[in-house]
């Protein structure tokens, strides 16, 4: 008897990848949003140093975060409740899931290689700039850590989809229901063929 394709004992192994993914990163998002509100109301500097008062990368951050996060728990519901609906348009979730991907990685870019973080959050300059600026560091690379991690969920997000829908071997799947087996629900793509065959005595293979 041929072997599975890794593509198949991955949805053997683990059936609800998907919405463990979408569920972590909408987790995740949420954990960067706090961290980013809690910069941004904990923040004050001198206007004086205007470099280290703007907060446009943390909103843009922020807006990242919480699009993420909405996205996250509809594709999640949607893979619980709707899953032939999922099924159909992965596609269209890989694509919203590269997108914010692009997002979430320029924003944590931006803060990144901000006057915040490289000057005030730095050991270098901190004790000058302490002075005339009370920057709340923790917030700020909590959002970036929890940024970070959020990125590489949508990573793998984007790239375990583009494996099932393009790269994977396409043989055809079949699922064998027995009374002694328990039935499985496939998270598979619209490219694979299953045939559903009722046996009355228990078997291990057609």
């Amino acid at each position: 008897m041929p072997s599975l394709p890794p593509r198949l004992l991955s949805v053997l192994v683990a059936p609800a990848l998907p919405q463990v993914l979408h569920g972590a990163s909408a987790i995740v998002s949420l954990g960067t949003a706090a961290f980013t509100i809690k910069y941004l109301q904990t923040t004050s500097c001198n206007p004086f140093v205007s470099v280290v008062s703007k907060t446009g990368p943390f909103q843009f951050l922020l807006a990242s975060a919480i699009i993420t996060a909405c996205a996250s728990v509809v594709w999640m519901h949607k893979a619980l409740k709707h899953r032939q609906w999922y099924m159909e348009k992965r596609l269209h979730i890989m694509a919203a899931d590269v997108v914010a991907f692009v997002l979430n990685t320029c924003a944590g870019t931006a803060i990144n290689f901000s006057a915040a973080s490289q000057y005030v959050c730095s050991s270098r300059y901190a004790t000058e700039l302490d002075v005339i600026c009370d920057v709340n560091c923790g917030a700020l690379n909590g959002g970036l850590v929890a940024d970070g991690i959020l990125v590489l969920l949508l990573l793998f997000s984007v790239l375990s989809t583009g494996y099932q829908l393009h790269l994977a071997d396409r043989r055809t799947m079949f699922l064998v229901q027995t009374p002694a087996t328990k039935s499985t629900t496939f998270m598979e793509t619209p490219h694979s063929d299953c045939l559903h065959v009722e046996l009355d005595t228990p078997t291990m293979a057609v």
